[in-house]
C-alpha cells in the first residue's frame, strides 16, 4: 500500500479499477482488489515487467533474503531499480 503503479489495473471486464499513478489508500480497497481477476495492459507495464524480472533474477542469483524481495517490488513501484532495502 501507499505506492502507486505506474499502470492502470483491470477487471477481467476491461474496466479500470485503479488509474496509472493511484494508490491503494486502505486495506478494504486492497481487499476488493485482490478478490478480483487483474490485468493491466501490456504496453502500460512492459517497463515495469522488465525491470522487476531484471531485480528478481539477480536476486536469486545472489540468493536474497524475502525481505530483500519485498523491497524490491517496493522499489520498482517507486522506480528506483539502483536501490535495494
Amino acid at each position: 500500500m501507499d505506492v502507486a503503479l505506474p499502470f492502470g489495473v483491470r477487471d477481467s471486464g476491461g474496466t479500470l479499477l485503479l488509474q496509472a499513478g493511484a494508490r491503494i489508500v486502505n486495506q478494504d480497497q486492497l481487499a476488493y482488489l485482490r478478490s478480483k481477476s487483474l490485468f493491466a495492459d501490456e504496453h502500460e507495464s512492459t517497463e515495469w515487467r522488465r525491470k522487476l524480472g531484471a531485480s528478481m533474477g539477480a536476486m536469486l542469483r545472489q540468493n536474497a533474503p524475502q525481505a530483500y524481495w519485498d523491497g524490491a517490488v517496493r522499489m520498482l513501484l517507486r522506480d528506483e531499480p539502483e536501490t535495494i532495502a
